[in-house]
């Protein structure tokens, strides 16, 4: 027999998003908004400001997301000297990403 704690707590643990799920989901809206931005075309690169604003994400959340999806072969960035990028654009694997949600 399973006692009502054990259900009350399997059901509290699956609330909680895991830390990868939420990077993840970020790194997705960022490529969905760039995405949109560049109507999808190849090597389009944007200005990361309005790309982040539009997906809602602050600036902490959004050098962690476009640090994912770089990881993950999504995104590119510009060469910045210091700090967090100015520009992305979206790989092929972020276009098909995006086209496949």
């Amino acid at each position: 027999m399973v006692s009502a704690w054990s259900s009350r707590s399997r059901a509290k643990r699956r609330r909680v998003p895991k830390k990868s799920n939420v990077a993840e989901n970020r790194a997705r809206a960022v490529c969905i908004e760039l995405a949109r931005a560049t109507g999808n075309r190849p090597m389009q690169y944007r200005m990361v400001r309005p790309i982040v604003m539009a997906a809602g994400l602050d600036d902490a959340a959004a050098d962690a997301a476009i640090a994912y999806a770089v990881d993950k072969g999504w995104l590119v960035t510009d060469i910045a000297e210091e700090g967090p990028p100015h520009g992305i654009c979206l790989t092929d694997a972020g276009r098909r990403l995006v086209a496949g949600r």
